[in-house]
């Protein structure tokens, strides 16, 4: 299957392109293609036991003994108890395992730090703060995700300057609406009401400066551009049915959930049922 995809080929504006070698960049098979290549990395430090089951970091025995590996496509974290096994033993096995692959460590993105400090994932943000009785590791978006956010939110703005009130909602939407529900599974409520501050004074500074000339009051501004929808007073909207999605609006949660098993496929016809268990649906008879 996947060597059909892969050469398949693309058309692009009507016009067929062989496929010769390699993928483009940023293609949807990228992360497939990743993850094979980088499949047995969390076993080669003692993941998988002699059974095949999966061996928690704490039960590992030798200098594997508390090593675990995170890894989504080829963005990838591995904890460890101390900086030296770090330096001494992962790095060095990291590379070998990277070389057989064709691969090697990014020095620009490769760090070492320690779980107080925190550090940045997939556009979160990583953090655990020790108080006087506990630990506690807390996770919400980054500081260079939401000033990404903001930044293009502001373009969208600035190249939109004569669009109508209900175009840069619709415009505006699916952006604030796509990176809430990425965010939602985090201590993200500070952040949403932080960025909803910002757009509002981005959304504040465009339709006044609308008006600029016409010489229009703060309240004229305020009643035309900004009405009471549900529990919000000041909210961006022609009508409540274009009106602006709010970040805040998203609710948050910090559910758990339950890891797929490492082995699972779901193109294996034999583990249907564990796949219509895992959606709380009722297998479906032939």
């Amino acid at each position: 299957m996947i060597r059909g995809w892969l050469k398949a080929g693309a058309v692009e504006f009507g016009r067929f392109i062989k496929s010769v070698k390699g993928t483009p960049q940023g293609g949807i098979i990228s992360p497939l293609l990743a993850n094979i290549a980088l499949d047995d990395m969390d076993r080669f430090f003692g993941a998988i036991n002699s059974r095949g089951n999966y061996c928690w970091p704490t039960n590992r025995s030798g200098r594997n003994k508390g090593i675990m590996v995170v890894r989504y496509a080829d963005d990838f974290v591995v904890i460890a108890p101390s900086r030296e096994i770090l330096t001494d033993y992962v790095i060095p096995r990291l590379r070998v395992f990277l070389k057989e692959r064709g691969l090697a460590l990014s020095g620009a993105k490769t760090r070492i730090v320690h779980r107080e400090e925190g550090f940045d994932f997939l556009g979160f943000h990583v953090q655990q703060f020790v108080g006087k009785y506990n630990k506690m590791c807390t996770v919400w978006p980054s500081k260079n995700n939401v000033k990404r956010l903001l930044g293009e939110m502001k373009e969208v703005l600035m190249k939109n300057k004569q669009a109508t009130q209900v175009d840069v909602s619709n415009t505006l939407n699916p952006k604030m609406r796509g990176w809430a529900n990425y965010f939602r599974y985090c201590h993200a409520k500070e952040t949403f009401n932080h960025v909803d501050f910002r757009v509002f004074r981005m959304l504040w500074w465009w339709a006044r400066r609308r008006h600029k000339k016409e010489n229009k009051s703060t309240g004229w501004v305020k009643d035309k551009y900004f009405h009471v929808v549900g529990n919000r007073k000041w909210t961006f909207a022609d009508k409540p049915d274009h009106a602006l999605f709010y970040a805040s609006a998203m609710k948050c949660s910090m559910r758990s959930y339950a890891k797929v098993k490492g082995d699972a496929s779901p193109f294996d016809p034999s583990l249907n049922d564990y796949w219509w268990n895992r959606h709380g649906k009722i297998p479906q008879e032939a």
